[in-house]
This record gives C-alpha cells, sequence and structure tokens, in this order.
C-alpha cells in the first residue's frame, strides 16, 4: 500500500470514511440525549419557580410535549444549545479516537504500535 493511501480498518472502511461515521454517530446519539437533558432541565426550572405542581408532573407534561410534536421541542433555543455542545463533545470524542486508531498513537488498541508513539 502506498504511502499516500488511506489504510482501510478489518471491515474494509478507509480513514475518511470511519472519521465520517464517527462524526455522524456523534450527531445521532446528541439528538435523543439533548432532548432529555432539556426536557429535565426545564421540568426541574418549572417546579423551582413554582409554575408546576410537581417534579413528576413537570417531566410527565415534558415527555408528553417531546412525543407529540418532537421537531418544535428539538428546534428550541434551549434544546439546540444543548445539542451543540453534546454534539461538538462526542464528534471531537470520536474524531480523536479515529485519528489516534489510524496514526498507532499511543493507547490506540493497534496491534502493532509505533516504537515511538506520541501521547494522545
Amino acid at each position: 500500500m502506498a504511502a499516500s493511501e488511506p489504510s482501510p480498518n478489518k471491515a474494509g472502511f478507509s480513514f475518511p470514511a470511519r472519521f465520517g461515521i464517527a462524526l455522524g454517530a456523534a450527531g445521532v446519539v446528541s439528538v435523543p440525549l439533548s432532548l432529555g437533558v432539556t426536557v429535565i432541565d426545564r421540568s426541574v426550572t418549572q417546579f423551582a419557580n413554582g409554575s408546576a405542581p410537581s417534579l413528576r408532573k413537570a417531566m410527565a407534561s415534558g415527555v408528553r410535549n417531546v412525543f407529540r410534536s418532537p421537531v418544535t421541542c428539538f428546534m428550541g433555543l434551549d434544546n439546540r444549545a444543548v445539542f451543540g455542545v453534546y454534539g461538538m463533545t462526542y464528534a471531537t470524542k470520536n474524531g480523536v479516537n479515529e485519528s489516534c486508531k489510524e496514526y498507532v498513537l499511543e493507547g490506540s488498541p493497534n496491534p502493532n504500535p509505533n516504537p515511538n508513539p506520541q501521547p494522545c
């Protein structure tokens, strides 16, 4: 394999493909996570300021809203902020992991480690 060619992994995917999959997975995982965090945050805020009679009722109302109108809930400013934070955090983590695997850096699960590994 020439030095300029991307190295495929065991499944046959090149580094750019694995990197893209890792970024896509970060985005997919961040959607339900951000919705859940936003529902909990709104519920606690509503209960604390007295606009909800109990935390349980506020949580039930929030979950009901997510199932009734998921797009509206997802497009809320507070949810988009949470999604951005979690999405970028997971994308960074997944991208660094794939890069470490590709370039055989210390801590990567590669059976043929580089004799002079760089810290990752």
